[in-house]
């Protein structure tokens, strides 16, 4: 843990542009702090609150990612590509269950499951700034634009995941493209198909990607030209050529993985 880093921690003072929120703090076990004076604790605020009133669920930005499967539970589809997803971090239990979903969206890794999963759901953010200050709403496929890099302002959060039924009810697949089970992916190709539109299926690539890329497809070939100008990362797990290469065999394998769940 990067305890060098670490100057200050407070837990009732808001955001700002010298201090840096812990959203659950597991990326410090593994990575040097930024050059940030003040840590923001967020644990305690009650932000790991649920809202379920049957026309949409709005999730909390620290609520474990251990615990997003059983919030998903009424969509037992959704449900198991949200397991999908943290089987791909490789990461322990201990991780998931200190690790947060606005933790995940907020620090926005290229390998980072939430913006993608959020993106294929169509998801809503909420976006706090300060006390007595109304929040904002942006959608899940603004959030990330870039490698750690979001479209939040110094002194914005994370507030709350907003999901609506219609986004949720469906079947999903995702394929990994990886060097070992304990790497992260070098590319992912996720799919989800909705009840209410059957026909066109969103597609969005992670991973590989300075942010997650999305398109609406019939077939995976659609959704390989729809995608054939998207950006790719080059470092250590492959090169942008080598990904653009291989994404059209995860979009077939990941239609046929579809199609299968269909029958």
């Amino acid at each position: 843990m990067d305890v060098a880093g670490l100057a200050q921690i407070k837990s009732d003072s808001p955001p700002h542009a010298t201090a840096q929120a812990l959203a659950g703090g597991t990326w410090l076990m593994s990575e040097p702090t930024a050059a940030k004076p003040t840590w923001i604790d967020l644990a305690g605020r009650g932000w790991d609150d649920v809202t379920d009133d049957g026309k949409h669920l709005a999730l909390g930005a620290m609520i474990s990612l251990s615990a997003l499967p059983d919030h998903l539970a009424r969509w037992p589809e959704a449900s198991r590509l949200a397991r999908a997803a943290l089987a791909a971090t490789a990461a322990s239990s201990k991780v998931l269950c200190q690790a947060t979903l606005g933790g995940n969206l907020g620090l926005a890794l290229p390998f980072g499951v939430m913006n993608p999963l959020m993106t294929l759901w169509e998801a809503r953010i909420e976006v706090q700034r300060g006390t007595g200050i109304s929040p904002r709403h942006l959608a899940a496929t603004a959030l990330q634009t870039g490698d750690q890099t979001t479209a939040l302002a110094a002194d914005e959060l994370v507030r709350r995941v907003h999901l609506a039924p219609d986004s949720m009810r469906g079947r999903g697949a995702v394929q990994h493209l990886r060097l070992n089970a304990a790497s992260p992916p070098t590319l992912s190709v996720w799919v989800w198909q909705t009840d209410a539109a059957p026909e066109r299926v969103r597609v969005v690539v992670s991973a590989g990607t300075p942010s997650p890329q999305t398109v609406l497809a019939r077939s995976a070939d659609e959704a390989a030209a729809g995608l054939s100008g998207i950006p790719f990362l080059t470092d250590n797990l492959g090169p942008a050529e080598y990904r653009r290469g291989i994404l059209p065999v995860l979009l077939r394998r990941a239609w046929a993985q579809l199609e299968s769940a269909r029958t």
